[in-house]
């Protein structure tokens, strides 16, 4: 990389919930198992899915870095429906995860 000279690159991606699965990480008996999603702006769609699969649940601590209206992020990022998932986050994770304690921090 250049100063000024960006390019694209493709990647291959990974479904996450179904890696999780596959690997059988939450049925192992684990001390902790945290979380932490960082993906600049990729969280809104990744986290519904993790909801309605119930990864979560086996998470003992989630932590996201939220970018919804951030000064620096633009106006992409100011979506309502951004906003929505980020401020309903914690009532969806108990509804999808009820009885369970899981710590939670909102990565700033």
């Amino acid at each position: 990389f250049q100063q000024g000279k960006a390019r694209s690159v493709n990647v291959s991606a990974v479904d996450f919930a179904r890696w999780f699965q596959e690997t059988g990480l939450g049925e192992k008996k684990l001390c902790d198992l945290w979380l932490k999603i960082d993906i600049e702006g990729a969280e809104y769609l990744l986290v519904p899915h993790l909801l309605r699969s119930r990864i979560l649940c086996s998470m003992t601590k989630i932590t996201i870095e939220w970018h919804d209206y951030k000064p620096w992020m633009g106006p992409e990022f100011e979506k309502p429906w951004m906003k929505r998932i980020h401020d309903s986050f914690l009532e969806d994770l108990a509804a999808a995860c009820p009885g369970r304690h899981i710590v939670y921090e909102d990565w700033i």
